[in-house]
């Protein structure tokens, strides 16, 4: 690896997390940021090297970063100005409180942490829908992915609607209750056993019900989807503990 592989906006690799590096930094020092958990950190510019030589870290092609054709850098192509106004000012006003992490950055995004910086900037801007903590910690990662640019997360209001009919919330109470405790562990089932144990417990409640309000079964592929919408972190934690997930989505033990 020579110095000029080391730039602004690349993504790296160590171990099972992935970097972004923000900048260069005075004495020979490079700050990254973990794009799982926004946590920051610094490298001396020779450990860099060092690990790289090692194996321990390796580049991130700008294709496998951003995903296939069609994805969010493709995306990010679409003018501002042909979005919907209402939808770029709730961008907007989201995009304060991936403003104000930063601001606090280094900061472990957990709900501990979050949950008062929600109530910090909801008051500031006079939003009375504010995000949960976890929705906030997912546009972080593609507000960040993306250059810090609004329309990374613009995209998820805009797409909304697109994919059909939304899960009924029984279905979804159900759904969601029966991946916590068959995916979510250290003993995790496979999706096709997850999808049927949702299977069977629907058709239970459906038995209960009259035959015009009975619930709708999902398909294994919406099992598939609500599996995807996890986060490794969130899996992570619930399968392994807290600990266990900062260890993994973390490298401050590299940090100097």
């Amino acid at each position: 690896m020579s110095l000029n592989a080391l730039r602004k906006g690349q993504r790296i690799k160590a171990g099972a997390s992935e970097f972004l590096i923000l900048q260069r930094l005075p004495d020979n020092r490079w700050q990254l940021q973990n794009t799982a958990t926004g946590e920051w950190c610094t490298f001396t510019e020779d450990d860099l090297l060092d690990r790289f030589a090692r194996s321990e870290i390796s580049f991130i092609a700008e294709a496998e970063a951003w995903g296939p054709a069609g994805g969010l850098a493709a995306k990010l192509t679409r003018d501002l100005a042909a979005y919907p106004p209402e939808l770029v000012a709730l961008g907007r006003k989201r995009e304060q409180y991936l403003k104000e992490i930063d601001r606090r950055q280094p900061i472990s995004m957990t709900r501990t942490s979050m949950e008062p910086l929600i109530r910090l900037v909801s008051e500031r801007v006079n939003d009375d829908k504010p995000p949960g903590w976890l929705t906030v910690w997912r546009d972080y990662r593609k507000w960040v992915a993306a250059g810090r640019d609004v329309r990374a997360i613009i995209l998820r209001h805009a797409d909304r609607g697109k994919r059909g009919a939304r899960t009924v919330p029984d279905v979804q109470i159900v759904s969601d209750r029966v991946i916590d405790e068959l995916y979510m562990t250290a003993e995790r089932k496979r999706v096709p056993e997850v999808h049927l144990e949702i299977v069977r417990r629907l058709s239970e409640a459906n038995q209960l019900r009259p035959e015009g309000d009975r619930l709708p079964i999902p398909s294994q592929r919406t099992t598939y989807r609500e599996i995807a919408r996890r986060s490794p972190y969130e899996i992570m934690v619930a399968r392994y503990g807290k600990r266990r997930a900062e260890m993994e989505f973390s490298i401050k033990n590299y940090a100097v």
